[in-house]
């Protein structure tokens, strides 16, 4: 339909436009809770660079699951997620303590695998009709996830003094 169009630099800058402001206070919540334990292990270069390719993935599954879709994906939440996906690898039992979380906030403090298994399987029961992205969101924490995995050992030790803002 736009045989010019850079595809590549349109997924690119989706990942930094969003639909409202809403979206990108969700969005910077999620990654100010998840992203500082993350990029302590990946160090920033790496993480920097796991973070866009998360974005890739998810944008990739979503195109591979809806490819006739004509409605533009925007945000930073499939790339978030896959941070999320490592943070379930990487910090498991880590008790999160994160006001910006509405559930967590009344509960207290509940393990990363919790909160974070539970927002994963909520992505499943989506509504179609509100527009989520929600294969965008799968893909990239099922990326997220394998590519901690796959890192595993060759990431930085967990330190006590990582920045967080999470109850370790």
């Amino acid at each position: 339909m736009f045989p010019a169009k850079l595809v590549f630099a349109a997924v690119m800058y989706s990942m930094f436009l969003h639909g409202s402001w809403l979206h990108i206070v969700a969005n910077m919540a999620f990654l100010g809770v998840f992203g500082p334990g993350v990029e302590a292990r990946m160090g920033g270069v790496v993480f920097l660079a796991f973070y866009l390719v998360s974005g890739l993935v998810a944008t990739g599954a979503h195109i591979a699951v809806q490819p006739s879709a004509t409605v533009a994906i925007v945000g930073a939440s499939g790339a978030i997620a896959g941070v999320m996906g490592a943070y379930l690898v990487l910090f498991p039992n880590r008790r999160i303590r994160a006001p910006d979380i509405p559930v967590v906030s009344v509960i207290g403090t509940i393990s990363a695998k919790w909160i974070l298994g539970f927002w994963f399987i909520l992505q499943f029961f989506s509504n179609p009709a509100e527009g989520v992205a929600w294969v965008a969101h799968v893909g990239g924490f099922v990326f997220g996830a394998l590519a901690a995995l796959v890192l595993g050992d060759r990431l930085k030790p967990a330190s006590a003094s990582a920045p967080s803002i999470e109850s370790g």
